[in-house]
């Protein structure tokens, strides 16, 4: 067991089935599940699957920011998908730079950073989504 900001986590037998893209292919990886106990159960979404989406999510509670709705994150990594868009390519184009848009989108796309309202209609825009499925 491990600690954060005053909660403790842990790896649980869980596992899900992560897919990614790198270079053009879709991979896709079984990885543990990690548990927040009194914060985060492994078995709801969003899944947990490293210790940086831990220490986000306990931020974004910490931090009294809304929990990301659970289909939100694959609604924005499918739709990015059939746009043809990298991850660095969607958060260019929303005014992040270099490493930070793919960190940026990559945390939207693993459930741990809600997108911040002042990109949610120009993300919706360029990838052709609903502005209410960010609604909690």
């Amino acid at each position: 067991m491990k600690s954060y900001k005053g909660y403790t986590y842990h790896l649980t037998a869980a596992t899900t089935t992560v897919r990614y893209e790198r270079k053009g292919r879709w991979i896709e990886r079984r990885l543990p599940i990690y548990e927040i106990e009194d914060l985060k159960p492994a078995g709801k979404h969003p899944f947990l699957t490293s210790e940086r989406q831990v220490h986000d999510y306990i931020n974004n509670a910490t931090e009294g920011l809304p929990p990301v709705r659970g289909d939100v994150p694959q609604r924005i990594q499918s739709a990015r998908a059939r746009r043809g868009m990298t991850q660095q390519e969607l958060g260019e184009a929303l005014g992040y730079s270099g490493q930070s848009a793919i960190v940026t989108v990559s945390r939207w796309e693993a459930g741990t950073r809600p997108v911040p309202r002042d990109r949610i209609r120009a993300l919706c825009e360029l990838l052709g989504l609903d502005p209410l499925v960010f609604l909690p």
